[in-house]
């Protein structure tokens, strides 16, 4: 599967960047939102990246910020693709679900995607869209699925059909939390008291066997998102995870294939 994450340009452009500014990618501090699609700066390869761009023909090509238009096409259909929005804007939505219909990526032309932000207000946007995309729960709906399970409540709630759940296998601590978009209203005390709850590395708590195998006989899948080392990966295999998604996906399919095949299998 591959996971990007799209914004809308002040052009109207739908882009693929993961941070809300330019600053870490190319050096400027301007936010995304607020740059013309033909005028953002090259991004700027950090070191294990510089050999990989030298071997382009074209390297301004290789450093540009893509359109979600210019990479759809070019991603196999047979491969699952999910979507975050971390920008709450409907024209953004609307351009992304045309660009995914023209594609046959949605559910009703067999496509196999998957859109979610973590923040909930975003999410009941999409769902609001087109309630047929399967999501992600937002990080405070999954904070509280983790309560209920550990508090016993979780067999007895209702669950959304159209989810899927999504928990890190990375280190949770108050600054993680305290940066999440999804879960700025929350006051620093409560913020606290969720590292307690559920932090660590792995966060013990969200990695939970017990969980992930209650929700998976459910017919839920459970992806672990952050999956960057091999003392995460055993985490996922032992708590019976359906999927991992990962910054290395080269070094996860070469060094540990067997581990990749243990993992849980669930019809959605």
């Amino acid at each position: 599967m591959i996971e990007l994450d799209v914004w809308l340009s002040s052009d109207g452009e739908v882009l693929i960047h993961h941070d809300p500014t330019l600053e870490r990618m190319c050096g400027e501090t301007a936010l995304i939102t607020d740059s013309h699609s033909k005028n953002l700066p090259a991004i700027k390869p950090y070191e294990g990246q510089k050999e990989k761009v030298g071997k382009w023909e074209d390297v301004t090509e290789a450093t540009r910020i893509p359109t979600f238009a210019e990479v759809l096409p070019h991603l196999p259909s047979d491969v699952p693709l999910i979507v975050e929005f971390k920008q709450l804007n409907v024209d953004l939505i609307t351009k992304v679900h045309t660009l995914l219909e023209k594609h046959s990526r949605l559910p009703h032309q067999d496509g196999n995607t998957v859109w979610f932000s973590l923040t909930e207000e975003i999410n009941i946007a999409l769902h609001t869209f087109d309630p047929t995309v399967p999501r992600i729960r937002s990080a405070m709906k999954t904070i509280q699925l983790a309560f209920d399970y550990h508090t016993g409540l979780l067999p007895f709630r209702s669950l959304d059909n159209d989810c899927i759940f999504g928990v890190v296998a990375s280190k949770v601590d108050f600054a993680r939390l305290r940066g999440m978009s999804g879960l700025k209203m929350l006051p620093d005390f409560v913020c606290h008291l969720l590292v307690f709850l559920f932090g660590g590395d792995p966060p013990k708590a969200l990695l939970s066997k017990g969980m992930v195998n209650h929700l998976t006989k459910r017919g839920f899948p459970v992806m672990i998102l952050d999956v960057n080392n091999e003392a995460q990966l055993d985490a996922c295999v032992r708590c019976g995870a359906t999927a991992v998604l990962t910054d290395a996906p080269s070094w996860i399919v070469t060094e540990h294939k067997p581990k990749l095949e243990a993992l849980h299998t669930v019809t959605y």
